[in-house]
């Protein structure tokens, strides 16, 4: 189980330790407002099947957290009877509805009532939804989903571990403060003047690409021996054939699990390669061609070399997905932000294209409130 919760004395959402204590050492006193982070459990648009529906417990809550501590049978059952027809933006809880929640449901009062209120007209028709994780240096990892009521005023929190959920309302203020929490975004930022418009394709298959190498580098401290400086399309394929996997360790796995698309189903070798060659001529990798005797083998440019850099010694690591509207239609975007000591890095992944950028503080102060909706684009 990992926690999260505000401290006083950072100003910020941060990560709460087993003494109560911030993630920098902040008096216990000082943190409130704490979240269940839970156990990896998919919250995706696109995962398995609900799980079948559990034992239900009373319906509680937790006044420290200001949150309602329900199982999450109850919740999809509550969110299936409020009469508020679904929303195209309806994000998917995971949960199958209990049929006997009535009772429990019935029972609910005072604070914890209006919570459950306003937070199941949010889940069945929000003007925004989005599946979060957020980890800690592969320690930790937190599992939100999100829904902004129809005013952008609030916005209903679901963290679940596993069969239970923590339900709470919260201001897309502290949302904006939990997010910049998980990946530091209170400390300094020494950024790169990176910023490049590539395929979604080609993002995703970067991402991957980072992923190979990081796992080069792990086998090479095993076999004491030097980490690979070049991987082939047959490497990064494979890598993109597991992003199924549950885990949260891997940045390819931990998007997987919040975006619309599935990353297993893109490769095939060829439809790789043609990949890596756009990123090639995007300047991220080089290429030494293939010949009589040996398949092309790709290294990595300048820029990528310190993005891959981050990912093996990242301190914090963000996968959002948003889904809103536009013009009537559902947009989405997939965002990717890995943090190391220095430098914070981005991989966007939208219907339009995708990018890959390096960003200061400003930059992703302004990405991340747009993000909670505490600052809105024209369009909403």
């Amino acid at each position: 189980m990992a926690l999260a919760g505000w401290c006083a004395q950072c100003g910020a959402w941060t990560w709460v330790r087993a003494d109560g204590s911030c993630a920098i050492g902040h008096a216990p006193s000082s943190v409130s407002n704490v979240y269940e982070a839970g156990e990896p459990t998919s919250a995706a648009p696109a995962a398995s099947a609900p799980a079948a529906s559990a034992p239900s417990r009373d319906i509680a809550y937790d006044e420290a957290a200001d949150a309602v501590l329900i199982s999450g049978s109850d919740l999809a059952a509550a969110v299936a009877s409020s009469g508020i027809a679904s929303g195209a933006l309806a994000p998917a809880l995971g949960f199958v509805p209990a049929h006997d929640a009535s009772a429990r449901l019935d029972g609910v009062g005072g604070r914890a009532a209006e919570i459950l209120d306003h937070a199941v007209a949010a889940l069945a028709d929000p003007a925004r939804s989005a599946y979060v994780q957020f980890a800690v240096a592969d320690e930790s990892v937190g599992r939100l989903v999100l829904a902004w009521d129809r005013a952008m005023e609030r916005v209903a929190v679901v963290a679940r571990r596993g069969d239970e959920a923590t339900l709470a309302l919260r201001s897309p203020e502290e949302v904006f403060g939990l997010l910049g929490g998980a990946i530091g975004l209170e400390g300094a930022l020494e950024p790169l003047d990176v910023r490049l418009a590539v395929g979604a394709t080609e993002a995703i298959v970067f991402v991957a690409v980072a992923d190979t190498l990081r796992r080069g580098r792990l086998d090479s401290l095993m076999t004491h021996t030097s980490p690979p400086a070049s991987f082939t399309a047959e490497q990064v394929t494979a890598t993109l054939a597991a992003a199924d996997a549950e885990d949260f360790r891997w940045a390819l796995q931990m998007l997987d699990k919040v975006a619309p698309f599935r990353a297993s189903a893109l490769p095939s070798t060829t439809s790789v390669a043609r990949a890596l060659g756009e990123l090639v001529k995007a300047g991220l990798l080089t290429i030494t061609p293939a010949d009589t005797s040996s398949v092309a083998l790709y290294g990595l440019g300048d820029a990528a070399v310190a993005a891959c850099d981050a990912w093996t010694h990242e301190i914090g690591r963000l996968a959002i997905t948003v889904s809103g509207a536009r013009d009537g239609a559902v947009v989405r975007e997939t965002l990717l932000v890995v943090r190391d000591a220095q430098r914070l890095w981005l991989v966007d992944i939208a219907e339009g294209g995708g990018a890959i950028s390096c960003l200061g503080v400003p930059e992703a102060q302004l990405l991340l409130q747009t993000v909670s909706g505490v600052a809105l684009p024209d369009n909403g």
